[in-house]
C-alpha cells in the first residue's frame, strides 16, 4: 500500500479540528448550514478560522480587502491538497452504495474520518475552498475525485456560486475550470462518467450568455470584455477537450490524493486487468463519444455568444489584455478559433458542426506570437525583454531576442546590447552570423562611403592651395576620430555579446565558420585586457602531440586575435620541428581561417631577428620553407592568379625582411633569410617532379578504369601551374629590387672589411647570377635603369649587368682592376682576378692592393687618425687583403695550374713567389694547395716551416735553371 504524505495526520489537521470544535460547540452547529442566506456572517467567520490557520503556516498570502486569497509561491501544494481532502472527508455526504463501502477500502484516509462533533454542510466547504486560496485544489478535487462523490458538489458549487463569488468575471475561470475538470474526469477515471450534465448546468445558470443577462453588468466597455473573456475562456476548455480526444493522459502524481477506491486494491487491479482484456475498446469507444458530445454542447454555447458580438465589440477587443503576454484579445481568440479549426478537421462529426464556418471569420484576425513581437516598438520589445509585460518562458524571451537581432539598431543601442548581453546563455551560432553579418554590411557600406569621398576630392584636388594643406590634416584626424568612435559603437556588443557566444559554442566546426565570417573583419578589434596575457599562458603550456591539442581554446584565442594567435604558433614552430608539424596540421585543418593570416605571419617571422638566429640551420628544419610549401598546398588547387598572388606575399615578406636588416646591416639574419631563398628552387622543382608523378600515375588510371577525368583535368593543372613557380619568382620586382639594394649596400672597401658581409654579398650574387637573366628578360628595362641610377655603386652596372661578372675583351688597368676588387664578392672577385691573369697583370694588381693595404695603414697611424680607428682599418685591410689572396690563389688554380704541364711549375712557382705578402703566416696556408700541387708534395699536413724549406730549396734550384737558361742565350748571341 503506497504512502500518501498528504493525507497524513499534521498541525494543520489538528488546528483545524480544534477551530471546528470550538465553532461547533460555541457558536453554531456544524450541521445546521442548510442554505447560504442568513448564515453569511457565520459562513465567513468559519472562513476567518481556517485561513488564520493557512497563513500560520506559510500556506497563502494574507489578502488585501476585496482580494481573492492567493496561495503562497513555494508553497507546498500536497500540504493544501490534504487540507482540502481533510475538510470534505468531514462534511455531509448525501448517502449512496458507493458511500456505504468507500470508507472500509481506503486505510490512508479512514483515521480522517469523524473527527469533528457533526459533518459539515457541503456548502460551507464550497466556500472554505474558494475563500481560502483552495480554489484550485478544488478543481483538481472535481477532475479526480469519484464521480459519487464530485457530482454533489458540482451541483452544491452550482446553487451557491453567486453567494461566494458576487463577481461576473472571477465566476468565469470557475465556471470553465469546472468544465475542464469533468473533461479531466472522463479521461481519469476511463468509465461512463456521467458528470455532464452537472456541469452543463452550471454553464446554463451562471454564464451570461443573453442580452438580458449580459444586462446585469452595467458598463458597455465591460461587456466588452465579458463577451471576450468568455469567448477566450471557452475556447480554451474545448481546445482542451478536443486534443484529449484520442489521446491516452497519464494520471496525475496527485490522482491519488483525491481517489477514494471503491474496492480493496487487488480486487480492483485485476477487475482492471479483465477490463482491458474483455471491455477496452469498447470503453475507449465510449470516452471518445463522451469528449465529443462535451465537445458539442461547448461549441453550442459558443454558438449562442457570437450572435452578441458586434463589429464594435470585436474592435473593442484589441483594448483588453489576453492573459497570454503581448497579445491583445482579439488576436488572442483569433489564434484560439484557428487552432480550433485545424483540430477539428481530425474529427468529421464536429466538423459538421455549424460553428465551424462561423469562426472561420474570427481566425482571419489571428496573430502568431512572433508577427505581434513585430508590431512592438524597440522600446516595448526591451520592456518585453526585461520581463515588464509579464512573466516568461526561455522559449518566448528567445523568441524576443530573435526578433530583437532582426532590427540592425539593436546593434548600435547601449540597452539593446545590454539586453542581449543579460540573456546571453540563450544565445546560438545563428546570433553570432547575424552580428558577423551586421558589422561586414556597416563596413562594406563605410568603405563605399570612402570611395565616394576620394572621388568628390579626386575632383577637386586642382583647386586645393597651399594654405590648405593643415584644414586637409584636420580632415584626416577627424576621419581617424570617427574609425575610433566605429569601433567604440560596437565594443560593448562584440565583448558582451559576440565573444560570449562564441566561447560557449562546444564544437569545433561551428567556431570555424564563425571564424570564417571574423576573418573578413581583420580589423575587428576586442577591447579586453587579459587577452595577451591569456594566449602567452596557452602557448607556454603548450605540447607538440597533436592528438592532446586544445582546440576549442585555440579557436577561442583566435576568435580575439587571429592573426596574433597564429604568429605565436608559428613562433614556436620557428625553433622547434615538432611544432611545425603541429602548426602544418592544425593550419591545413583550419585552412579557411589559416590562409588569411600567413602573410602576416610570414611579414612577422621574416623580420624578427632572434627567432631568425634560433631556428635550426638544415633545409629540411627550415620552418620558413615549410611555410612557402604550405602556401603551395593550400592554394594549388585555386586559380592561376591565387597562386601567383600567395607567392607574391611569401616573396614581398622575404623583401621586408632583407630591406630591414640591410639597413642595420646584421649579416647573420640576412644570411638566414638568403640561405631559405636559394633553397626555393629545390622545392621547386621538388614539386614539378611529384606533380608530374600524380599526373602520370592518374592518366595511367584512367586509361586503365574508364573514369576519373575531373581527378585527372585537376592533376594537370596543379603541374602545370606549379612549373611557372620559379619563373614567377625569378621575375618578381619586388624581391630583385631589393636585393640589388641589398647587394649595393653590402659593398665595402678595404678598410671596412668583414667577412660575415662578403659571406652574404656572396649569397645574393649566388642568386642574382641563378635568376637573373629571368629577371631581365621579363622585366621592363625602364624600371631597372631608374633604380641602377639610385645606387652608390652603380657604376659596377653595365647594361643592366653586373660588369665584374660579363665577358670582356677590354684590357683592365691594374688600378681600376684593384678598386673593382675591394668592392667584390667571392665570385666577383674570381672572375675579375682570372681575367687579370689571363691579361698577364694579375702580379700588378696584387702589387695595386698590397699598395692599398700598406696606405690604408700608413693614414690610421697619422695623428689625427682615432685611436678605435687605428686598431681595426689595418687589421680589416689585411683580412680584406687575405681574402683577394684566396681568390687569386682560386684564380690562380684554375686558368694557369691546371691547364699547365709539370715542366711547367718552375715558371708558374717563381710567379707564385713574387705575390706580395705571400710569406704571410695567414696567406701561405691560404696558398699551400697550389704549393703542394707545384712543389710535387703529396704530405697531408704540411707546416710552414716545411713550406719555407720547400720553397728555399726550389726557389734555389729555379734561379740556378734561370741563369743557366741566360747564359745559354748570350753564348748563342754572342
Amino acid at each position: 500500500m503506497e504512502e500518501l504524505q498528504a493525507l497524513n495526520s499534521c498541525e494543520v489537521f489538528n488546528q483545524i479540528r480544534c477551530e471546528f470544535n470550538s465553532y461547533h460547540n460555541k457558536v453554531k452547529k456544524l450541521n445546521s448550514f442548510n442554505f447560504f442566506s442568513g448564515n453569511e456572517s457565520q459562513i465567513k467567520e468559519l472562513v476567518r478560522r481556517v485561513n488564520n490557520v493557512l497563513l500560520e503556516h506559510e500556506l497563502v498570502n494574507e489578502k488585501m480587502e476585496g482580494e481573492v486569497m492567493k496561495i503562497m509561491p513555494g508553497t507546498n501544494l500536497n500540504q493544501l491538497r490534504g487540507t482540502l481532502m481533510y475538510i470534505i472527508l468531514n462534511s455531509v455526504h448525501i448517502k449512496s452504495e458507493e458511500h456505504a463501502i468507500w470508507a472500509r477500502w481506503n486505510p490512508q484516509c479512514v483515521h480522517l474520518l469523524n473527527q469533528w462533533p457533526a459533518p459539515l454542510s457541503q456548502l460551507v466547504t464550497v466556500t472554505l475552498a474558494l475563500d481560502c486560496g483552495m480554489s484550485g485544489q478544488f478543481l483538481e478535487f472535481l477532475a479526480c475525485g469519484s464521480p459519487w462523490l464530485t457530482s454533489q458538489y458540482l451541483d452544491c458549487l452550482n446553487e451557491n456560486l453567486l453567494h461566494v463569488i458576487t463577481d461576473h468575471f472571477e465566476a468565469l475561470p470557475l465556471i470553465c475550470g469546472a468544465l475542464e475538470s469533468v473533461a479531466k474526469s472522463i479521461c481519469y477515471h476511463q468509465t461512463n462518467v456521467n458528470l455532464m450534465p452537472n456541469a452543463l448546468r452550471l454553464l446554463q445558470r451562471h454564464l451570461l450568455g443573453t442580452e438580458e443577462r449580459l444586462s446585469l453588468i452595467r458598463s458597455s466597455l465591460q461587456r466588452h470584455r465579458y463577451l471576450g473573456e468568455a469567448m477566450r475562456q471557452l475556447l480554451d476548455v474545448t481546445l482542451g477537450v478536443v486534443a484529449s480526444i484520442d489521446v491516452d493522459i497519464t494520471l496525475p502524481d496527485y490522482f491519488a490524493v483525491y481517489a477514494l477506491r471503491l474496492a480493496p486494491l487487488k480486487l480492483k487491479e485485476e477487475q482492471e486487468q479483465a477490463q482491458a482484456e474483455e471491455q477496452q475498446q469498447e470503453q475507449k469507444k465510449q470516452l471518445k463519444q463522451q469528449l465529443i458530445n462535451l465537445t458539442s454542447k461547448l461549441m453550442d454555447t459558443v454558438q449562442r455568444l457570437l450572435p452578441m458580438i458586434s463589429v464594435n465589440t470585436y474592435m473593442y477587443w484589441q483594448d483588453f489584455p489576453s492573459g497570454r503576454l503581448i497579445l491583445h484579445l482579439q488576436a488572442h481568440i483569433g489564434n484560439q478559433c484557428q487552432q480550433l479549426l485545424q483540430l477539428l478537421t481530425q474529427h468529421e462529426e464536429l466538423q459538421k458542426h455549424s460553428l465551424v464556418k462561423q469562426l472561420g471569420n474570427f481566425a482571419e484576425g489571428a496573430q502568431t506570437f512572433e508577427q505581434r513581437l513585430e508590431m512592438l516598438t524597440l522600446g516595448e520589445l526591451l520592456s518585453f525583454l526585461d520581463g515588464e509585460l509579464g512573466e516568461l518562458n526561455e522559449e518566448q524571451l528567445l523568441q524576443g531576442l530573435n526578433q530583437l537581432f532582426k532590427r540592425p539598431i539593436a546593434f548600435g543601442s547601449d540597452e539593446c546590447v545590454e539586453s542581449m548581453a543579460k540573456h546571453v546563455r540563450l544565445l546560438n551560432i545563428n546570433h553570432a552570423h547575424v552580428i558577423l553579418d551586421h558589422l561586414l554590411e556597416v563596413k562594406k557600406l563605410r568603405q563605399l562611403e570612402m570611395e565616394q569621398d576620394q572621388a568628390e576630392k579626386g575632383q577637386q584636388v586642382l583647386a586645393i592651395k597651399q594654405e590648405q594643406m593643415e584644414e586637409q590634416e584636420e580632415e584626416v584626424q577627424m576621419e581617424q576620430d570617427q574609425e575610433h568612435d566605429y569601433y567604440e559603437t560596437y565594443d560593448e556588443l562584440l565583448t558582451s555579446v559576440l565573444l560570449p557566444i562564441y566561447k560557449n559554442l562546444s564544437n569545433a566546426a561551428e567556431k570555424l565558420q564563425l571564424l570564417e565570417k571574423r576573418q573578413k573583419l581583420y580589423d575587428l578589434r576586442f577591447n579586453l585586457e587579459d587577452s595577451d596575457a591569456e594566449r602567452i599562458f596557452f602557448f607556454n603550456n603548450l605540447n607538440y602531440n597533436k592528438e592532446n591539442f586544445p582546440m576549442i581554446q585555440f579557436l577561442d584565442l583566435c576568435f580575439v586575435k587571429p592573426l596574433e594567435t597564429w604568429l605565436s604558433l608559428a613562433q614556436l614552430a620557428m625553433v622547434h620541428v615538432k611544432f611545425a608539424n603541429l602548426y602544418t596540421q592544425i593550419g591545413i585543418k583550419c585552412a579557411p581561417n589559416f590562409r588569411p593570416t600567413l602573410n602576416y605571419t610570414m611579414q612577422h617571422l621574416m623580420q624578427d631577428e632572434r627567432l631568425l638566429k634560433q631556428c635550426p640551420t638544415p633545409a629540411s628544419q627550415d620552418f620558413l620553407l615549410h611555410l612557402y610549401v604550405l602556401n603551395i598546398q593550400l592554394n594549388v588547387g585555386n586559380n592561376l592568379t591565387d597562386l601567383q598572388l600567395v607567392q607574391n606575399n611569401y616573396l614581398s615578406a622575404l623583401a621586408a625582411g632583407l630591406a630591414k636588416f640591410t639597413d642595420t646591416l646584421d649579416y647573420m639574419a640576412l644570411g638566414r633569410l638568403l640561405q631559405t631563398l636559394l633553397q626555393l628552387e629545390i622545392i621547386e622543382q621538388r614539386h614539378i617532379s611529384s606533380s608530374w608523378r600524380r599526373f602520370k600515375l592518374q592518366r595511367q588510371r584512367v586509361r586503365k578504369m574508364g573514369r576519373g577525368q575531373s581527378k585527372l583535368k585537376l592533376a594537370k593543372k596543379s603541374a602545370l601551374l606549379i612549373r611557372k613557380l620559379g619563373w614567377w619568382r625569378s621575375s618578381n620586382w619586388t624581391l630583385t629590387s631589393q636585393l640589388i639594394r641589398s647587394m649595393d649596400a653590402l659593398r665595402g672597401n678595404l678598410g671596412s672589411f668583414e667577412a660575415s658581409r662578403i659571406q652574404v654579398l656572396d649569397l645574393i650574387v649566388k642568386y642574382h647570377v641563378q635568376n637573373y637573366p629571368r629577371f631581365a628578360s621579363s622585366s621592363a628595362n625602364e624600371s631597372i635603369d631608374e633604380l641602377l641610377q639610385t645606387l652608390k655603386h652603380k657604376d659596377l652596372w653595365k647594361d643592366n649587368q653586373l660588369a665584374l661578372l660579363l665577358d670582356s675583351e677590354k684590357s683592365l688597368q691594374p688600378k681600376d682592376c684593384a678598386l673593382l676588387l675591394a668592392q667584390s664578392s667571392s665570385l666577383e672577385a674570381i672572375k675579375l682576378l682570372s681575367d687579370a691573369i689571363r691579361q698577364k697583370i694579375d702580379r700588378a694588381v696584387m702589387n695595386e692592393l698590397a699598395r692599398a693595404v700598406d696606405l690604408v695603414s700608413g693614414d690610421i697611424s697619422s695623428p689625427s687618425a682615432s685611436p678605435s680607428a687605428a686598431t681595426s682599418y689595418p687589421m680589416n685591410a689585411l683580412k680584406a687583403y687575405g681574402f683577394l689572396f684566396k681568390c687569386y690563389m682560386k684564380a690562380f688554380n684554375d686558368v694557369l695550374i691546371k691547364p699547365a704541364k709539370s715542366s711547367d711549375y718552375p715558371c708558374l712557382i717563381e710567379h707564385l713567389l713574387q705575390t706580395p705578402k705571400l710569406l704571410m703566416k695567414d696567406n701561405l696556408f691560404l696558398a699551400v694547395n697550389n704549393l703542394k700541387t707545384l712543389l710535387n708534395t703529396t704530405e697531408e699536413h704540411v707546416g710552414e716551416e716545411k713550406i719555407r724549406q720547400l720553397l728555399h730549396k726550389t726557389f734555389s734550384n729555379t734561379q740556378g735553371s734561370v741563369n743557366r737558361k741566360n747564359t745559354t742565350k748570350t753564348d748563342g748571341s754572342k
